[in-house]
């Protein structure tokens, strides 16, 4: 089956095999990652305040970025979607 490439942050659907994604009723994972993959490129740079969620746009979320192990975690308190994985990294 072929895979698309990696996006030029490095994220992707298939990023990490340590990533939870947490869709909602309606929403495949991959839907819920393309929702997502804007925010966890700003989060992977640094800025995780203010984000609004994607989904609902009725929260804000909560995000967390531990750059010594490329951790990264995303959750919505509205709607309950969620983000947590390791970042790809190497494509540069």
């Amino acid at each position: 089956m072929p895979q698309d490439p990696p996006s030029s942050s490095g994220l992707g659907p298939d990023a990490s095999a340590q990533s939870a994604l947490l869709p909602l009723p309606g929403l495949d994972a991959e839907e819920a990652f393309l929702l997502l993959q804007d925010v966890l490129t700003e989060v992977s740079a640094g800025r995780i305040d203010g984000h609004r969620c994607p989904h609902c746009d009725g929260g804000t979320l909560q995000c967390a970025y531990d750059e010594a192990r490329d951790r990264i975690a995303v959750t919505c308190p509205s709607c309950r979607l969620h983000f947590s994985g390791v970042l790809a990294g190497g494509y540069g």
